[in-house]
């Protein structure tokens, strides 16, 4: 995928031997041509592939490493209906009838991925639980109940919860109030990921691993894809290695910028105090500006985001500030025992919006989903295989737009890592229990 990332350590391997979803074998070289050439083994382009399928295409997907190495199978694994900016922000940079159009569609983004999974019986342990979003101080409770109220507005199935509903839900008083997102839920990130590879292969799509691409370039009609021991040729090629892009395409290099993002899961936890944690298996974030995702994982394990370096070589992520917000919300708890920490690479816009791109004649590319990439990621695939099939932008979920490479990328590392810095001290401030602070 043309990424010189340190992704430190193989996928998860709690994630790897959760369910019967299996990496794939390796399938020789790739050679010859093919109607549509996919870059990249993550969501984004097995959806594409998946979508592909039913249209009759030939269809190869090349990836750099193993189905699902990058983000897609490092992910959290909620299945969110929403994407990092609120409705009002997506109107405003859209307009109302485009805006309503993509806030409509990611609505449904949980819809669509749980549909594949029915449609392909991919084992990846999704569960329709909602998604509880708890308020950490009343600014935080008067966001979430204007979140609840839009999407009500919307007919969606959104509830607030008052301080009591909440340490039920919860197993904690820690929190102000919460709202559940009854549409969304979660899963296994890889399983979904090698289930959606396993469900084109199955189509007749041809997966390549361990096949890097390292260059792209137009040839008469067609496109030509210099391999590492070969080449491919195709009509059309889409561009989906998101963070992991590289020199592969330089001005979609240009125009994100890949922000390392850290997760841990705990040792099994004694049964009797799992059972009071989390005990309808919600997975909650709360309205902390950092990484605030707790949720219940199979055979009693806990799996939080943690804070950690964004950028710069692999360095421990910081899992003592994840054992002080274990202890703040579940008091009785024991400090906990860390079996496995992990990292990947998200890609961030300058709008911090995904970004679909037509970059040249039969050459698409969608990427930049700013850590929501589990529904977004599915939807971005399928507006990619609709446009290689020759759709126009009414079809499509996300808006065409055309590559604005960011200005003074080489500082945006140092002015995120700033912002992220004075968010952990916000967040250090707001720590103590809302009881403690009135």
């Amino acid at each position: 995928m043309g990424s010189g990332f340190d992704d430190h350590g193989a996928v998860p391997a709690i994630y790897d031997r959760w369910g019967r979803e299996r990496a794939l074998a390796p399938a020789g070289k790739p050679a010859g041509h093919a109607d549509v050439a996919i870059i990249g083994g993550g969501i984004t382009g097995l959806s594409a592939a998946c979508h592909l399928v039913p249209r009759g295409a030939s269809v190869a997907v090349l990836e750099a490493r193993e189905i699902g190495w990058g983000a897609s199978g490092r992910a959290f694994g909620q299945i969110v209906p929403t994407l990092k900016h609120s409705n009002q922000r997506i109107i405003d940079l859209f307009g109302p009838e485009r805006g309503e159009r993509l806030i409509a569609a990611i609505g449904d983004g949980p819809d669509v991925v749980l549909g594949l999974i029915e449609k392909h019986s991919i084992d990846c342990g999704a569960v329709r639980t909602g998604l509880l979003f708890a308020a950490h101080s009343s600014s935080g409770l008067r966001g979430l109940e204007g979140y609840a109220d839009d999407w009500r507005n919307r007919g969606a199935a959104v509830d607030v919860l008052d301080r009591s509903a909440t340490a039920h839900v919860v197993g904690s008083d820690y929190y102000r109030g919460a709202c559940i997102d009854r549409r969304g839920g979660h899963l296994n990130p890889l399983a979904y990921t090698r289930g959606l590879a396993r469900a084109a292969v199955e189509g007749g799509v041809r997966v390549y691993v361990d096949t890097r691409v390292t260059r792209v370039a137009r040839q008469g009609t067609v496109w030509q894809l210099a391999l590492d021991g070969g080449e491919l040729t195709a009509d059309r090629v889409i561009l989906a290695t998101n963070a992991y892009t590289g020199s592969l395409w330089s001005d979609v290099a240009r125009s994100l910028v890949p922000m390392r993002v850290h997760a841990a899961a705990t040792e099994p936890m004694p049964q009797e105090l799992m059972a009071g944690i989390l005990p309808q298996a919600h997975p909650l974030t709360d309205t902390r500006r950092l990484y605030s995702g707790v949720r219940r994982i199979p055979e009693g394990r806990l799996h939080l985001t943690v804070d950690g370096p964004p950028f710069g070589r692999h360095t421990a992520p910081y899992l003592h500030t994840a054992e002080r917000r274990l202890a703040a919300l579940f008091a009785d708890a024991p400090r906990p025992v860390w079996e496995e920490s992990w990292n990947g690479w998200i890609a961030v816009t300058r709008e911090q919006m995904p970004r679909l791109h037509a970059l040249a004649p039969g050459l698409f590319a969608g990427f930049g989903y700013s850590g929501r990439g589990l529904a977004a990621a599915t939807l971005m695939g399928r507006d990619l295989a609709r446009l290689a099939g020759g759709a126009d932008e009414r079809d499509i979920t996300f808006p065409l737009s055309a590559v604005t490479p960011i200005r003074g990328r080489s500082l945006a590392p140092l002015g995120i890592a700033t912002l992220i810095q004075g968010w952990r001290m916000l967040d250090r401030l707001d720590e103590r229990p809302p009881s403690a602070v009135g």
